[in-house]
């Protein structure tokens, strides 16, 4: 059946605004008291380390042993575990799990609305410390081998080529089908996700002055004036109808897109050092 184009732009400004009304309720969580306790902890502190991340679970304890224990093979860094667990196994990990190689600086339970929730809250929250870097990482994701040198690493590289002033985000997940260009060692990319990325505190500020929602067709222009890519030739595995027709994509897919219009490049190396636990399909990572 053909689809009616201005009833189609109607229904997405209509979520778009849905939407942006969804990410104002989101605020309100700063106000409870854990999460108060500890966004004072990191403002008055000042930690050892220079990078933190945001740890989200909720449920499938055996993802997050693994998860934790592909994590313990770097070291040096802080990271606060958001959790919305409802199984016991889960909770009790989430509670009882003490790190030998890095630093839990806090855990707040009951983390529950969906990811945006998660990403929003954890974010923010990291901001109030003084790190260099910040990122993300979900109970699904494992890593090989010493991975942070090798993550920290892609924010040296010179990313004048793509007429960008510095990186802003970068990640050891790299799936194929989401990047722009693909150099020797490393690849930029249009989506990197929320599963495993690393932002710069300049990068971050970008992203969340501009976290929402977007149409899939603002995307599609942008990548095209840019860098000559069309966007719905590209077949992404796990999301293939993503461009076929205008829709509203999440925030997380914009992290790029946030970080590419302030002049701040998307980065994944390769050789992947990340990959999902429920997705290990080699030939869908470089």
């Amino acid at each position: 059946m053909a689809r009616n184009p201005r009833l189609v732009q109607l229904f997405i400004r209509s979520r778009l605004v849905l939407a942006r009304a969804y990410f104002w309720y989101l605020y309100f969580w700063y106000f409870r008291s854990d999460v108060r306790t500890l966004r004072r902890q990191l403002t008055k502190g000042k930690s050892a380390n220079s990078t933190c991340f945001i740890f989200s679970t909720k449920n499938r304890p055996d993802f997050t042993k693994q998860s934790l224990i592909s994590i313990e093979k770097s070291k040096d860094f802080d990271l606060i575990w958001l959790d919305a667990s409802t199984q016991d196994e889960a909770l009790s990990l989430f509670k009882d799990y003490q790190p030998r190689n890095f630093n839990i600086v806090g855990r707040l339970p009951q983390v529950t609305g969906g990811p945006d929730v998660a990403i929003l809250l954890g974010l923010h929250t990291a901001l109030r410390g003084s790190y260099s870097h910040i990122g993300l990482i979900e109970n699904d994701v494992v890593f090989s081998g010493d991975w942070l040198p090798t993550l920290k690493e892609l924010f040296n590289i010179d990313v004048s080529e793509v007429k960008a002033t510095e990186v802003g985000g970068a990640s050891l997940r790299n799936y194929e089908a989401r990047n722009l260009i693909i150099k020797n060692k490393f690849s930029y990319a249009w989506n990197l996700g929320a599963g495993m990325i690393l932002f710069s505190r300049a990068g971050l500020k970008k992203v969340l002055s501009g976290y929402g929602f977007a149409s899939s067709q603002e995307l599609l222009d942008f990548y095209q004036k840019h860098f000559g890519v069309d966007l719905s030739k590209q077949v992404d595995p796990l999301f293939p109808e993503a461009f076929k027709i205008n829709h509203y994509v999440g925030g997380d897919v914009k992290f790029c897109y946030n970080l590419w219009k302030n002049d701040l490049a998307c980065v994944a190396s390769i050789p992947s050092l990340a990959h999902n636990i429920d997705v290990h399909t080699p030939e869908l990572y470089l």
